[in-house]
């Protein structure tokens, strides 16, 4: 689970800004919070970030998008870093860019321990990368790596040689957990390490252009409308059809771009909206369009593609396996997605959530963070007020992250829907009529 991340000196983000998933002494809603035992923390299954338009939740999002990536995958070969400092003052696109990660990780007998991962980066190189273990007591380094230092290794993992073989064949733009991850993990004796790697593989971010990354089946369950939910959720959905697309071998290995075929089924999302699966049979490769199957007044089967099906129930097929995933017994994947209200209707995303939340429980390890522009949500009925956070842009144009808990005077019986459209508590667009008055002209 994730406990905080931080991020410092990008984009909009100048000085270091925190979300911090660990829940506050309130009771409200305290049946579904989480609880970790054995490190005796109750944390939030889900986090809702709200704002005024340009005042820096995609770049929150985007923020934790590109720091799971350079851990995931990073940089290929000698290309430079993309980061992206904040560019309204003279010294921030000079310093480092600075992230860091503050998880829950579950050993091999299901006890979790937190971990505190942080990197700092340029554009040409990792400046620093540091992994610890928080105990108790202390917190102790498991290794450390600095631009112009040579590297330190706990004891716990010193005596692992391949660990150590890594670490010395890491590129100066490479993380050493990214260059872990491409070695042959079965090598490692630390299974911290692996646990750790396998955390950074769960988070999954969806954007407003995210295609589908399940299959269609898992969406619509049984056929049977009172017990298929995309169909009760109002979309005339029955199910999903695919039709072969008879393509040379050549084309289909085009549409798969730098997607290797070990991970295949591949679900492609074409500019225009159409929807394709592409997977291995013993005649090569194979690729398929998705249509949607309606009934008409006689109960035949009408087959749409997807570019006639309305965007926000293709929004839905991108979030709809996103939150069955993360209400699986036993689930611990964490999404973070961005305007979740993109061409969804305000009920929708509310049963959504709804649905999410209810599913949740002290035993429950999976979240879900979104940005949002929907006050709808902004409910104590529904959210915590340690789960609804506030970005503000600064006068000097720079972003501050404000939990919605930090204003002491908004009770449990309040309405801080009605405080925030106010503006009492910030995070609302600056707008007056005055700024739409046309200019006058003279003649």
């Amino acid at each position: 689970m994730l406990i905080s991340f931080s991020v410092k000196n990008w984009r909009s983000f100048r000085d270091q800004q925190s979300i911090n998933l660990v829940a506050s002494a309130e009771k409200q809603h305290l049946n579904r919070v989480p609880e970790i035992a054995e490190c005796k923390l109750r944390i939030l299954p889900t986090a809702a970030i709200y704002g005024g338009n340009a005042s820096g939740k995609s770049n929150l999002f985007k923020a934790f998008r590109f720091a799971q990536d350079m851990v995931v995958n990073g940089p290929s070969g000698k290309t430079r870093i993309l980061v992206e400092p904040f560019r309204l003052d003279s010294v921030s696109p000079t310093v480092p860019t600075e992230f860091e990660f503050v998880f829950l990780v579950e050993d091999e007998e299901g006890q979790s321990s937190p971990y505190a991962y942080e990197f700092s980066l340029s554009q040409d190189r990792v400046l620093k990368e540091q992994l610890s273990w928080i105990k108790k007591s202390r917190d102790i380094v498991l290794f450390e790596r600095e631009d112009g230092k040579p590297p330190v290794f706990h004891k716990i993992l010193a005596k692992d040689k391949n660990l150590i073989a890594v670490l010395e064949n890491t590129r100066n733009n490479q993380l050493f957990l990214t260059n872990a991850a491409s070695q042959n993990t079965s090598n490692y004796q630390s299974k911290q390490i692996l646990h750790i790697l396998g955390w950074f593989n769960r988070l999954t971010c969806i954007s407003p252009n995210t295609s589908a990354i399940f299959t269609p089946q898992a969406i619509t369950g049984n056929t049977d409308p009172e017990n298929n939910l995309l169909y009760q959720l109002g979309t005339g959905i029955f199910r999903f059809d695919f039709i072969d697309e008879n393509l040379p071998q050549h084309e289909i290995k085009n549409w798969l771009d730098d997607r290797s075929e070990e991970y295949l089924p591949a679900f492609i999302k074409h500019p225009s909206g159409s929807r394709f699966v592409i997977d291995k049979n013993e005649n090569g490769l194979q690729m398929k369009r998705m249509v949607s199957v309606h009934r008409n007044d006689l109960g035949q089967d009408v087959r749409f593609d997807l570019t006639d099906t309305s965007d926000g129930t293709v929004r839905l097929l991108d979030l709809l396996p996103c939150f069955q995933d993360a209400a699986r017994p036993g689930s611990k994947k964490i999404f973070f997605i961005d305007e979740i209200d993109r061409s969804m209707h305000t009920l929708l995303v509310r049963r959504l959530l709804e649905g999410f939340l209810e599913l949740c429980s002290p035993q429950s390890r999976s979240q879900i963070l979104f940005t949002t522009h929907d006050i709808f949500q902004m409910d104590q009925e529904l959210l915590r007020r340690d789960e609804m956070w506030l970005t503000e842009r600064r006068r000097d144009g720079s972003t501050e992250l404000i939990p919605l808990s930090s204003f002491k005077e908004i009770r449990s019986d309040k309405s801080i829907r009605t405080s925030y459209l106010r503006g009492q508590l910030g995070g609302v667009p600056k707008l007056t009529l005055s700024t739409l008055r046309p200019s006058e002209f003279q003649e």
